[in-house]
Formats: structure tokens, sequence, C-alpha cells
């Protein structure tokens, strides 16, 4: 009843305060909180208090002057089998460590004084079992402002090294929509607040097409990681995704298993949407080129995205897409330089209203064996063939925003000549080109993508249709 009546601010009967006021330490933590955190705003009460609190004259004043951070922490109730929300009041600059809940005085002396080099009052609204309130408090002393967008649940040491805690499941449901960051998915609290306040975040992800067994998925999953420098553990993501974030496809033989392919994809960028206000994907494709481009015009340039090129053993960062370069990569360039076109009309009969795309820019060239299919086929197509003059070896040291946005001028140029109906794409590019061209094509035409399968007989098979990428979204 105390502490309903001063949330409400209202001042309960003065010689019932006054009797309260000097039990203190007989009141329920509930009560005690509320007396100083809403109390001290009452005149009435703060006149009881300053005369009649029964604490140290340093300490009486830190709690009726001080400023309030306000620490909400997730635990678990364990009657109910389900999380649920307390809150804590932190005085960051006080003369000692002092807390209402006594039986936590030591390990907050041992454990967050060390930790923050602070002095500080903790009013707690609730009794807790085990130590995860330690996190929270700890990231309230050291960088409070993240306390506004995020809960934060876990145990530590003096160094700041991280130990596990339990009921995440449920802390989780108990947070809402706020990120719930836990001691379990971090080594050291400085990670942890690292990535806090890092933005974008990175949300790394690797999908295959190879059918890699689960553990050359982790190592290749590691060698990506290991160009991000402030990451959560695996787990995090696994946790947040419901899906750990490397994921094989296997091979795709049919169009329901392209289809899947791009629903997964999709489930990634809407779960990184709705989790992270900030979120920026870090992919590594080990599928076709042809996949990656697909992918390319799902993600867009609205949201920040990096992709890896493969090579030498190592995950290098060649495609980025961020406010700044999403406009580069789009820019129309009219005289291009690091990349030439070949114009071949139609052999068939009539004006072609269709365009193929092939891009030719691996060291195994596929002009010949494109234009072979399409007579093969009689499929009567314009054919714009855009070489590269680094063919084969395009620099993985540097960005390759202008090498797309070249490739993208070539094609918007040739397209525009005549009324095509339809853009088809033959690719022959590392598939992080493909990815960034994907990005910059977007969703405005019809067409087909074709894959190459060695031991098919024709060897390109259409894959996807241009338009329904755009329904998977």
């Amino acid at each position: 009843m105390l502490s309903k009546l001063l949330r409400e601010g209202r001042v309960p009967p003065l010689s019932l305060l006054e009797r309260n006021i000097k039990n203190f330490w007989g009141l329920s933590l509930e009560d005690q909180t509320a007396l100083i955190v809403y109390g001290r705003n009452i005149p009435e009460v703060r006149k009881l208090l300053e005369k009649h609190l029964p604490l140290e004259e340093n300490i009486k004043e830190a709690l009726l002057t001080g400023k309030f951070i306000e620490v909400t922490i997730p635990n678990v109730d364990r009657n109910a089998n389900s999380g649920k929300l307390t809150k804590a009041y932190l005085i960051s600059d006080a003369p000692k460590v002092w807390t209402n809940a006594k039986e936590h005085l030591h390990i907050l002396e041992s454990k967050l004084r060390p930790l923050t080099g602070k002095n500080f009052i903790v009013l707690f609204e609730k009794p807790y079992d085990g130590y995860s309130f330690l996190l929270p408090l700890a990231v309230g002393l050291l960088e409070p402002q993240l306390l506004e967008k995020y809960c934060f649940s876990g145990n530590l040491n003096a160094d700041g090294s991280l130990l596990p805690v339990k009921g995440i499941k449920e802390k989780q449901t108990a947070c809402g929509e706020k990120l719930l960051f836990t001691s379990n998915e971090f080594s050291h609290i400085g990670d942890l607040i690292g990535y806090a306040k890092s933005s974008p975040k990175a949300v790394p992800l690797l999908i295959s097409t190879k059918s890699r067994d689960k553990e050359t998925l982790e190592k290749d999953y590691l060698s990506l990681v290991s160009n991000i420098e402030t990451l959560p553990q695996a787990v995090f993501f696994e946790r947040l995704f419901e899906t750990p974030p490397y994921v094989e496809l296997g091979k795709l033989e049919t169009s329901e298993d392209w289809k899947k392919a791009l629903k997964i994809f999709e489930t990634f960028i809407r779960k990184t949407d709705s989790l992270f206000e900030d979120g920026c994907l870090h992919l590594g494709l080990q599928a076709p080129a042809s996949l990656a481009f697909a992918y390319g015009i799902m993600h867009g340039t609205h949201k920040e995205a990096v992709f890896y090129h493969y090579q030498g053993q190592k995950y290098h960062p060649t495609v980025v897409i961020n406010e700044e370069n999403s406009r580069e990569i789009k820019r129309f360039i009219e005289n291009p330089n690091r990349v030439k076109a070949e114009f071949i009309p139609s052999e068939g009969s009539g004006d072609s209203k269709t365009l193929s795309v092939v891009l030719d820019m691996v060291s195994h060239p596929i002009r010949e064996s494109v234009l072979t299919f399409l007579r093969e086929q009689r499929l009567n197509s314009d054919v714009l063939v855009i070489r590269h003059r680094d063919r084969g070896i395009l620099d993985h040291t540097r960005l390759w925003t202008e090498d797309i946005a070249e490739t993208f001028s070539l094609i918007r140029e040739y397209s525009s000549r005549k009324p095509y109906e339809e853009i088809n794409f033959f690719f022959g590019t590392p598939v992080a080109f493909a990815f960034g061209l994907g990005c910059a094509f977007g969703h405005y035409a019809k067409g087909r993508i074709y894959n190459f399968y060695r031991d098919r007989n024709p060897q390109y098979v259409e894959v996807l249709r241009l338009e329904e990428i755009e329904k998977v979204r």
C-alpha cells in the first residue's frame, strides 16, 4: 500500500508515514525503494525522511539528492515459469557502496566496485536469486545510455569477464521488443558494451550450397567473422534467429530449391530489420553467382550490408552497401574504363524483345557457351557481353563499387535503346560482384536468371524469374 500511494504521488497519513520511515529496515524492498525514489519528491515526505530515516548522514544525503539511473532487470518468476521485469535505482556518485539489499552488499563491493572504479548506491525493488543483476548494474554505471534501448542480464567477475546465467528465453520474452544482451554470448563486458554501442551493428550470415558438414560450416563462419572487430558469439544470433547464422542449403537442383533459398534469405533480412534498427548484414555466400544476384535484388540499397569475396582461404570485404556507396553503386558512368561492352544483335528473325546480359568476367570465358545455348534453344535475343579489364583477377584488396557502377551503367544504357520486354542474365562473375550488381539493379524489370550446371544438357537452366523475386518479399 505504501509503495502504491507514493507512486501515485499521494501522501499517507503522516503518523503512519513517520512510523514506516523509522522502521525503514523492516519494510519490503519495494516499499523502501518507493519511499526514497518517489517520496523525496513530495515535500511532506521529504521532511520526514530528512528527520527520521535511520541511515548514515552521508548515505541519507546521497539518497535524497543524488541522480537516479533507472535499471530494468529481467528475472525469472519460478512460480509462474515465466519472465518478469523489475527495477533497481542507481546513484553512481556516492560516498561508498551501499544497497538496501544487504545480502548483495559483498558481491557489489567485490565485483562492481573494482570493475567500475566507482562508489555507488543501489536500491533494489525486489529480492533476487542469483547474480544476473550484476551485468545491467555494471552497464548502468559504465554506459547508462544503453539502458534506454536494450535489456541486459548476466553475471561477471571483477575483471569484466562474463559468467553464464539461466532463463534466457523467459527473460527475452519479458523484455518484449527490447533486444536482450546476456553474459552467455560475450566473453568480456568490454566486448558486450562495444557491440551494443556500435552502429551499424554487424550481423554475420554464411550461406552455402556446397553440402558442407556442420564442422566445416562453423570453421568457415569463424573465418568470415574474423574480419569483424566487435561481435557476439554465434549463440547470440542463433538465439535471435532461432537458427545458427550459418546455413547449408544443399545443391539447388529444382525450382523449389531456389525458391526455398530465397525464402531463407528473406527470413534473415526480415528478422534483422525487426531486431536491429541499425543492423548491417555481413554476408558470405558459398553459392552460384546467380543466387547472389537474386539476393542482391532482394536486399537492395536501402539497408546496409557488407559482402565478402572468398580468395586465398580468406574472406575479403569487396562490396559495401551504405548510404554513400548506395548512391555510388547506382551512379551512371558515361565512359566506363574498367569494363567494356560488346553488343550482338539477335540472329533470329524479327526485332528481338529480349536482351541477354552475359557477365563474362572470370578466368573461364562464358561468352561462346551462352551464344551456343541461345542459338540451340532458338531463343531470339540480343546479347550484351560485358567484360572486365582485369578478367579473372579482380583486385580483392579494394571495394568493387566503381566496377559495379560501370557494369550497371552499361546495362541501363543498352537496355534503354530498345523497348525490351525482358532482360535475362548469365553469370561469369565473382559471387560478391553479382550480389552488388543485384543491389544496384533492384526490382524494375521482367526477365530470367540462368544458372550453369556442368552435368546437364543444356547446361544453362532458367532458375528464377526476376518478377518472382519481388513476390518473395
